[in-house]
């Protein structure tokens, strides 16, 4: 069955991005059981696909630079592709 999808406001949506963006130092731990690249993939998916969204096996090829030190540990990060 199709969705019905509606259009999105982009402004929530660039609020919301943002947000969840903003407060992931409150829970995240970098010394836990994700990763870096594995929580930006899960964010990514989430914010491109939503929870009800088309599932997307497909590895995201990013075309923007990564930031080579991590602002939370300080050494280089880890790549989906490393």
């Amino acid at each position: 069955a199709a969705l019905n999808r509606r259009p999105i406001d982009l402004t929530i949506a660039t609020f919301a991005l943002f947000g969840m963006m903003n407060w992931i130092y409150n829970w995240y731990d970098p010394q836990g059981v994700m990763g870096v690249a594995e929580l930006v993939d899960n964010i990514t998916r989430l914010f491109l696909s939503g929870f009800l969204g088309e599932p997307c096996d497909e590895e995201l090829n990013f075309t923007a630079p990564v930031e080579p030190f991590s602002v939370w540990r300080g050494t280089k990060i880890e790549t989906l592709n490393s």
